[in-house]
């Protein structure tokens, strides 16, 4: 039952989403699961069987698995061309006081901070789990 209340949150992220493939989650038992890092991936792709999420995924795990077990986090995917996917991606930037005029995808989304483009997206992913993971749990 206690899992339950935890996975059933994730799942209505992720139908909100329109994302249609999967999440990646992780979640360290040694850590409250009530809390977790939420690291949104919006993209651009008309393509509903194209794998641009399978990318974030990848990008994470390439650059971030020395640190990926140190706090739960949900790595949500969001794609923009649909328009469940354009309304969370609204209602988040909306949330934070983001203008969504000028946005380039992909774009991540980590706590209020946002990157733009994949190179942005690299550079930065590993310090602002980093950040967003003392900002949860040591702050």
């Amino acid at each position: 039952m206690i899992r339950l209340i935890y996975i059933l949150p994730a799942m209505c992220i992720l139908a909100a989403c329109g994302a249609g493939a999967s999440a990646e989650v992780s979640a360290p038992q040694e850590l409250a699961l009530s809390k977790t890092i939420e690291m949104f991936y919006f993209f651009d792709e008309i393509c509903t069987s194209c794998i641009d999420d399978e990318l974030f995924f990848q990008l994470f795990r390439e650059e971030a698995s020395d640190v990926a077990d140190m706090y739960p986090y949900r790595l949500i995917p969001v794609n923009v061309a649909r328009a469940s996917g354009r309304q969370v991606f609204a209602d988040r930037m909306a949330e934070f006081g983001h203008p969504i005029e000028n946005i380039t995808f992909p774009v991540m989304m980590v706590n209020s901070h946002l990157y733009q483009g994949y190179e942005s997206i690299r550079q930065n992913i590993r310090e602002a789990f980093l950040v967003a993971g003392e900002d949860i749990f040591i702050d």
